[in-house]
């Protein structure tokens, strides 16, 4: 049956006005359209009104600035609309107001990118770029890799490495121009890869301290250690007494060094001067020289007599006697001796000048380290080489390899660069005097 209607005729019964006709829903749509962005308005008018900011603040800052939480002018020195006008002078502007509290010198002295000048004075002023602020609670200085791998992935130097000349590698480092993480591409340590040697001038064996290997050093040992009751670092084992590291090597109160050692606390008592029953005094060679001379005129020597009783004295003290200097030292009785004390090369377990030394050595320049952190581990564990060394030029320290089975992927512990490494020159920074105000920092 042929159609009535065609195409032309059935369109003609749509209503082409539809859209201008009211109805239920597009008058909600268009209600809402008006009253959800007015209530917004007024909602972000009436916090700011109150000073509460939680609306259309970026987030929570770090818990070092957290005074600042509510005093946005304290690092926002500019106009909001300037950030999109203007963003490098916004950003300087932003960069510069760190520098009113802290002084954040430079990384290299080359690092001229990082490098803007203040009130005269260098210094690295691209503070936002790695310290990202509205965070959450965390440390600023915990800078994420990518802020560092940004330069070191494709590092590109403008002249000499600055190098301290008491690094124990030696000046002549290789700067290494790509490296991604820990994992990847970290050279080894310099002090490794070079097999540097331990500086000490100093006789000491670690093997007989730690690993007594004949039946008459075992017992000397035992006897000694039982002298010792109750001091620190003298265990009991299966096989009697024993020393642990932890007996000479301590660290200082901030946990990032090894104190010295030092002989009145860790040597004397298995090893002490003696002038027949008297102690004698660990000190320099001209020291002791008057200490014998007092004790023998004590007892009724003088004039030659003196003379001859201190040179019988000193020879074997610093030659042959096996308690004496020679034990540990390098000692040399001089074309000019016994006119002139003998000479004790100096050791370097102290570092530093005649009469200033004391300080400890650190081994890594270019990093950081702290043992209290690594307390949980045996010392054997990271400094395997000890049981067995016999010299003093051995040189214990872990290498890379030992610090991946912890900081790695598979480890599980942090391996960020700034878990070993800092930015800024911390010795460098400004000390004293600050500069705010208590009504600075309150809210």
């Amino acid at each position: 049956m042929a159609l009535l209607r065609d195409t032309k005729a059935r369109a003609k019964r749509i209503d082409l006005t539809y859209f201008r006709k009211p109805n239920r829903l597009r008058r909600w749509t268009r209600l809402l359209s008006v009253a959800l962005p007015a209530a917004g308005l007024l909602w972000v008018v009436g916090m700011a009104a109150r000073g509460d900011e939680r609306i259309y603040n970026s987030g929570s800052i770090s818990t070092r600035h957290a005074m600042l939480e509510r005093k946005c002018s304290g690092c926002h020195t500019t106009p909001w609309a300037l950030r999109y006008t203007n963003p490098a002078q916004w950003q300087e502007r932003l960069d510069l107001a760190c520098l009113h509290c802290h002084d954040a010198p430079a990384h290299h002295q080359n690092s001229e990118g990082m490098v803007r000048v203040r009130e005269g004075h260098p210094t690295a002023a691209r503070c936002s770029q790695c310290h990202l602020e509205h965070k959450g609670v965390t440390r600023l200085g915990d800078v994420k890799d990518p802020a560092c791998i940004q330069c070191h992935a494709d590092l590109r130097t403008t002249g000499p490495e600055p190098h301290p000349k008491a690094c124990p590698a030696g000046a002549d480092h290789v700067i290494v121009r790509k490296i991604d993480s820990f994992q990847s591409g970290h050279p080894e340590f310099a002090l490794i890869s070079k097999k540097a040697k331990d500086p000490t001038v100093l006789a000491f064996n670690h093997a007989v301290h730690l690993v007594p290997d004949t039946t008459l050093r075992k017992d000397v040992f035992q006897k000694q250690l039982r002298s010792l009751p109750g001091k620190k670092g003298v265990e009991a084992g299966k096989d009697g007494l024993h020393l642990a590291c932890g007996y000479c090597h301590q660290t200082v109160a901030a946990g990032d060094a090894m104190a010295p050692i030092s002989y009145e606390t860790h040597c004397r008592d298995c090893h002490p001067l003696k002038l027949e029953t008297e102690k004698m005094p660990h000190v320099a060679p001209d020291v002791l020289r008057d200490f014998l001379r007092s004790r023998f005129a004590k007892k009724g020597a003088a004039g030659d007599a003196l003379a001859e009783k201190l040179t019988e004295a000193e020879v074997p003290i610093y030659t042959s006697d096996p308690d004496g200097c020679m034990k540990c030292h390098k000692t040399d009785l001089g074309s000019d001796f016994p006119a002139s004390p003998p000479a004790v090369a100096r050791t370097g377990i102290r570092p530093g000048p005649p009469g200033q030394e004391g300080e400890p050595r650190h081994w890594f320049l270019h990093s950081v380290f702290n043992h209290d952190l690594h307390r949980e581990l045996r010392c054997v564990e990271c400094h395997a080489g000890a049981p067995a060394s016999r010299e003093t030029a051995d040189l214990l320290l872990p290498g890379q390899g030992v610090c991946l089975q912890c900081h790695s992927r598979q480890g599980g512990v942090a391996f960020t660069c700034v878990t070993c490494h800092q930015f800024h020159d911390h010795t460098k920074e400004r000390t004293g005097e600050g500069r705010l105000q208590i009504r600075d920092v309150i809210r």
